[in-house]
């Protein structure tokens, strides 16, 4: 048994109970190059299941490209994991139940095709996730979003937590509401060095606090631009 091929398995999903114990037990007859060849009586009587069934799992393995096989003549099969597929399909990023294929409906003639079930079957333990990577949707932001998240450099990819969530429930109305002006003092506010403006350190933060920060960034915006005016002032000499 090969602990990098058995530990990717027990994160694959797969479409029947049966089939992730058909998989498991072709994972713990794989060595570290992912090839195996147990027969598929052994496999059938291992899994408590018949060798048609075992016949439909592989033939399913191979399908998502987890699992290829090679014929010896008067031997088992020999069976090879696809290292690549295994590694993707027991990824978190994958969706491993989405479009299952239907292995009842396959013909016993194409299986035997793909199988030679007069010989025992060498089947290279696969993890058993579907190959199709998960195709991870950007989160939907508003403009208004986006720019108060950009006041803490935040990726337009990353979505909000849980606290900012909730927040940004409670303040969206008052984001919705407010004018280009507070938003230029409370842009300014954020882009100042924070130990001269207390500005609040967290996007959560600053949004259960949003009127008050407007408040707080309109008051120094205020000072700013009349400290700013007393010193571009220029000096009447007398």
């Amino acid at each position: 048994m090969s602990i990098h091929i058995s530990s990717p398995c027990w994160k694959i999903e797969c479409p029947t109970a049966g089939q992730k114990l058909i998989l498991l037990k072709l994972a713990d007859n794989a060595n570290d190059a992912g090839v195996c060849w147990p027969s598929l009586s052994t496999i059938a009587k291992d899994c408590g299941c018949s060798t048609r069934t075992v016949s439909r799992a592989i033939v399913y393995f191979e399908s998502i490209n987890l699992l290829s096989h090679d014929r010896r003549f008067n031997s088992s099969n020999t069976y090879q994991f696809n290292i690549d597929t295994l590694s993707i399909l027991s990824s978190d990023t994958i969706d491993t139940m989405s479009t299952p294929i239907d292995t009842m409906s396959i013909p016993i003639d194409t299986m035997s095709n793909a199988i030679d079930t007069s010989v025992s079957l060498t089947v290279i333990e696969p993890s058993y996730n579907h190959h199709i990577i998960k195709e991870r949707s950007l989160p939907v932001k508003s403009e208004d979003q986006l720019r108060i998240e950009k006041l803490f450099g935040k990726r337009v990819t990353t979505p909000m937590d849980k606290a900012e969530l909730s927040a940004w429930a409670s303040a969206k109305g008052i984001v919705a509401d407010m004018t280009d002006r507070e938003w230029t003092e409370l842009e300014d506010f954020y882009a100042a060095p924070q130990d001269k403006t207390y500005a609040r350190k967290t996007l959560a933060t600053l949004l259960n606090n949003l009127s008050g920060e407007l408040d707080k960034a309109s008051n120094w915006s205020h000072q700013h631009i009349t400290a700013q005016r007393k010193i571009s002032k220029p000096t009447v000499w007398s």
